[in-house]
């Protein structure tokens, strides 16, 4: 059986869900993940770390913005997206909120509306 080494970014521990998700992602092979204890301190070590490293894919948990520069690197990485659970449904707990992980994407790029907003309309 083939395997897939992905580095891990991430100050939450893989979930079983996430294993899940990755398993069915790359199906038929053998998932290795590959946690790493040092937190993002620049996206480019991310992406250093990822190209010299002898790694498959990547995953990063992370803002958006550096998501982003993690991806103009060259390394566009895969995402957990999360929605708010119930607590006995919950993946993640970060001691406010419950988080169930849905599914796993791929970041490419952050797309930021530069255009002059329009007031937001209430209904009443």
């Amino acid at each position: 059986m083939d395997t897939v080494r992905i580095l891990w970014r991430s100050k939450h521990p893989p979930t079983n869900k996430h294993k899940q998700l990755l398993e069915e992602l790359y199906a038929g092979k053998k998932v290795i993940l590959s946690p790493d204890a040092n937190w993002i301190k620049h996206a480019h070590h991310v992406a250093e770390e990822f190209k010299t490293g002898e790694y498959d894919d990547l995953f990063v948990n992370a803002s958006w913005t550096v998501l982003d520069a993690i991806a103009k690197c060259g390394t566009p990485p895969l995402i957990a997206i999360l929605e708010e659970s119930s607590e006995q449904d919950a993946d993640l707990h970060d001691g406010r909120t419950h988080k169930q992980v849905v599914e796993i994407r791929r970041f490419k790029q952050l797309i930021i509306d530069h255009t002059k907003p329009q007031p937001y309309e209430l209904k009443n």
